[in-house]
């Protein structure tokens, strides 16, 4: 007998769990069920082993009905297709049969949750001692069949058999015993139902699946739920059903399920866990924590979703019912997003507002609580005007208030203004309770504007307008007062007659008033149009026309403003000039006589010192009339002219007047220095300059003066400046100090070459000069005294050149001058000195002085230095021009000694 193989083991997969309204997992997405480790299901207290029910025929239609060799028909278990051909073979004189390729023993395939195993069809005929045969006087004869599979029908067939053939056979159908459900019930899948509930929140599902492969009995199910709190519940079929429906769960929530089948013998595994979400209900409760900002006409709303939404919440649906007019709308959300704002509000208006939540499934099972809202206060509308009644003197006004949809707030009271065109306005007030006034005092035949406004908390609410006009014979304005032509010098008009003319018109007065200015200018025409000539050009004027009849010039038209256009400019005026220094003259002119619209200038500068005119440079000066020019040279002759221009033209001035900058500081050849001259003393020397160390270029050079300084490594190089600007030293103030710094020798002197030529440089001049030759400048405190020179001391010196305003230039400082050195008295000298200086006290001096020249000439000459007792120098009287440096310390005192031709005489 064909036999199969063992089954496949159980292994956990997703399972998809299949609806006509997909199912929604815990992630909120659908059509998706998750795999969980399957939950065993719970045992049954007692078993039933003893059940009746007919065995299931699960493979009897592929048992053979004929003896044994006939072929059968294939049949696949699983995955293993059986064999349909039996193969015979002789067992000693009895055959037997078997399944090709069939192992002798029993080998069943657990699955990995399976309480049993697994039973594999292995058919085996154990008959007698094992061989296969009897002998034949036993009187019951025996065989054991095992390798069947639980719960199945067999044919049991007999025969007995002789060497010649097998004789008839006996048959019985037999069925195995139950044992529990070899395999899980698989593909497992879950489909939400329509509900028998009338409670939208109550779900039902479909828990269908696939019976076990091998389920070894007559099965039944237990469905295993699982919620989101871990309470399982189990259900039991009562037959052997696919699919079970499980009702009163809760909407939009997780579930776990599982099926296990089980026989009176016991379960078998478990499936594997399906995760499933019921479908969405609709929300069991309402929002809360409802927020409300507000403004006149609009209610910003926001609130706290409901606890129990039972799905996703799309959208919500606020309700709106103004508690006046009880006028009701609804209005939705644009999504989820829990806040709205209600726009379009009445000012000043009460409202009830509640809020209902969608979901998918619906509208929510109920509302929030009703809230009152009252939005803000706005200005009120403008307030009617009933009606007017006007005199020739007095406007009576009626008035209401706003409509109730426009009063937006509490009424404080009411103002009126009334004015004329031409007039500000003059403002009344009122109570809320006044409604009605008459203004007096008004102008005949004159109109007035008439504005009427509410007020309460808010502010000044809009207003009604009117316009009236007192009784009076005068005419109106005329109208439609325009150009018809502009020019810089003229504008033509025209005008409409006025729309009462309230007799007959006589004339037409028009005024014209120039922008900036408060009086007006005037002229008459019997014609609707008319000429204004001898306007300024690019000047603005509001222009007005007025009505004549007998009884006076009426209203005057509404004002136009007109510009005139650019001119041509007239010739600048008045240009002059004044030099400012020696680089710069400021340019001054007068505008054109007629002013011609924006006007901008320029400076042409011309150099008056060629044989032609040569324009120099074109500056622009903008607006201006006066033009600072720099950058000129010093001791020149310009002359300049203006040109106006404006978008329409250029016109230029005539020339300025010549005018000539100042003179500048001399310009100095820096490597034409001073030099020595040959006749040189002790006290003095003398150097010699030329004329061309200055040029004339920047005018003429007036005066000169010499600077001395002792040579040190500090002279400074030269300069220029202004004499006034600059601290100079004397002979004086420099007499004491060692090394002496630079002083100005003498007054300052004429220069001695001619300045006739403009030239840079002159031809070669000279001049000397005698630096030390003064006497008695020790008595001279003031003013500049041409002092002597220290002996054998090294001096340089410089010339300071000025022109006639003051402005100086320094020559570069001489090579080093040195002083002749004071020779030592010889004995005899002294003794002629002594000799002539005999008798009384001045005989005494000469001799300490000889003594103190002695003294001196053994010091080896290294200073010529004259000792005198402090007491002794006060009866010293000694020629000014051979004063000494004495101090009434015990110090030295320095004493330069001629020896050329000077001569004591005794007192």
């Amino acid at each position: 007998m064909a036999t199969s193989t063992a089954l496949p083991t159980s292994t956990n997969q997703a399972v998809a769990a299949t609806s006509s309204q997909p199912v929604t997992t815990a992630q909120g997405t659908t059509d998706v069920a998750t795999t969980a480790s399957p939950t065993p299901a719970a045992m049954p207290s007692t078993m039933d082993t003893t059940s009746t029910d007919p065995p299931q025929a699960t493979t009897a239609a592929n048992m053979p009905s004929t003896a044994m060799g006939t072929d059968m028909p294939g049949m696949t278990v699983g995955n293993t297709t059986f064999p349909n051909t039996l193969t015979t073979t002789t067992l000693g004189a009895i055959p037997t049969t078997t399944a090709a390729n069939v192992p002798t023993t029993l080998s069943p395939t657990p699955t990995t949750n399976a309480p049993t195993s697994c039973y594999e069809e292995m058919i085996v005929v154990s008959c007698g001692d094992g061989s296969g045969t009897y002998p034949p006087d036993v009187a019951m004869l025996e065989c054991d069949v095992s390798g069947l599979v639980p719960h199945h029908d067999y044919v049991v067939e007999v025969f007995a058999a002789t060497a010649p053939g097998a004789g008839d056979e006996e048959s019985s159908t037999e069925r195995t015993m139950q044992d529990s459900p070899c395999n899980p019930p698989s593909d497992v899948a879950v489909y939400n139902i329509s509900s028998s509930s009338p409670e939208p929140n109550i779900k039902t599902v479909n828990v269908t699946w696939t019976p076990p492969v091998q389920p070894n009995g007559d099965v039944m199910f237990t469905v295993s739920l699982t919620d989101s709190s871990n309470m399982i519940t189990a259900m039991n079929t009562t037959t052997g059903t696919d699919h079970y429906v499980v009702g009163n769960l809760d909407s939009f929530s997780m579930y776990t399920v599982t099926v296990a089948a089980y026989t009176a013998v016991g379960y078998g595994p478990e499936s594997d866990e399906v995760m499933f979400m019921t479908e969405e209900g609709v929300p069991s409760n309402s929002i809360t924590d409802l927020q409300v900002n507000l403004t006149a006409t609009s209610a910003s709303l926001k609130w706290t979703p409901p606890s129990e939404p039972n799905g996703i919440i799309l959208l919500y649906e606020v309700h709106l019912n103004d508690t006046t007019d009880h006028n009701y709308t609804v209005v939705n959300t644009t999504g989820p997003e829990p806040s709205i704002v209600l726009e379009g509000l009445e000012e000043y208006w009460g409202y009830m507002v509640w809020i209902y939540t969608y979901t998918r499934m619906g509208r929510g099972m109920v509302y929030s609580n009703p809230y009152t809202i009252e939005t803000d206060e706005a200005v009120p509308g403008a307030p009617p005007i009933a009606d007017t009644i006007t005199t020739s003197r007095s406007i009576a006004v009626e008035w209401g208030p706003p409509s109730k949809y426009e009063q937006n707030g509490i009424l404080q009271g009411y103002y009126l203004s009334y004015r004329t065109a031409s007039s500000d306005p003059n403002v009344l007030s009122f109570s809320s309770a006044v409604e009605s006034h008459t203004v007096d005092g008004l102008s005949p035949y004159t109109n007035y504007t008439l504005r009427l406004w509410a007020w309460n908390s808010a502010g000044n609410g809009s207003m009604s307008c009117v316009t009236e006009e007192t009784k009076q014979d005068v005419p109106s304005a005329p109208q439609n007062l325009a150009t018809r032509e502009v020019h810089p010098r003229n504008i033509s008009l025209k005008w409409d007659s006025p729309a009462e003319p309230n007799g007959i018109i006589l004339e037409y007065t028009i005024m014209y008033t120039m922008e900036g200015m408060s009086r007006s200018q005037q002229m008459n025409t019997t014609e609707t149009t008319g000429q204004i000539t001898g306007l300024t050009a690019d000047t603005t004027y509001s222009i007005q026309v007025a009505a004549w009849t007998v009884k006076g010039q009426g209203e005057k038209s509404m004002a136009i403003r007109e510009t005139t256009l650019i001119a041509i400019p007239g010739k600048p005026l008045n240009v002059r000039g004044l030099a400012l220094n020696q680089s710069a003259i400021t340019v001054r002119w007068d505008e054109p006589e007629l002013y011609a619209g924006p006007t901008t200038y320029a400076v042409l500068v011309y150099d008056a010192e060629t044989e032609t005119d040569t324009e120099l440079d074109t500056l622009q000066a903008g607006e201006l009339t006066s033009w600072t020019v720099s950058g000129l040279k010093a001791y020149s002759s310009y002359y300049f002219v203006i040109v106006a221009m404006t978008e329409a033209g250029n016109m230029s001035s005539d020339r300025s007047a010549t005018i000539t900058t100042p003179p500048g500081a001399p310009v100095v050849d820096q490597g034409v220095k001073p030099q020595e001259s040959s006749d040189s003393t002790t006290t003095s020397l003398t150097i010699t300059f030329t004329s061309g160390m200055f040029s004339q270029e920047n005018g003429p050079v007036d005066t000169y003066t010499v600077i001395v300084a002792e040579d040190t490594d500090t002279l400074d190089g030269p300069s220029t400046g202004h004499e006034n600007d600059t601290t100079v030293l004397t002979w004086y103030d420099v007499r004491n100090r060692d090394p002496v710094p630079p002083y100005q020798a003498t007054d300052k002197r004429p220069y001695p070459f001619s300045s006739a030529s403009r030239s840079k440089r002159q031809a070669s001049q000279s001049e000397e000069f005698v630096i030390g030759e003064e006497k008695g400048c020790e008595s001279r405190r003031e003013g500049f005294c041409n002092g002597p020179l220290k002996p054998g001391t090294t001096y340089r010196a410089k010339l300071r050149a000025f022109t006639a305003n003051g402005l100086y230039a320094d020559s570069s400082y001489s090579e080093p001058l040195k002083t002749v050195t004071a020779e030592p008295m010889s004995e005899a000298q002294m003794y002629t000195y002594i000799g002539a200086g005999v008798g009384g006290f001045v005989g005494l001096v000469l001799i300490l002085i000889i003594a103190v020249v002695c003294l001196k000439q053994r010091r080896n000459k290294r200073q010529e230095m004259v000792v005198v007792p402090p007491q002794a120098l006060l009866d010293i009287h000694l020629p000014a021009s051979e004063q000494q440096m004495v101090e009434t310390s015990s110090r030295c005192v320095t004493k330069s000694i001629q020896t050329s031709t000077t001569t004591l005489i005794p007192a």
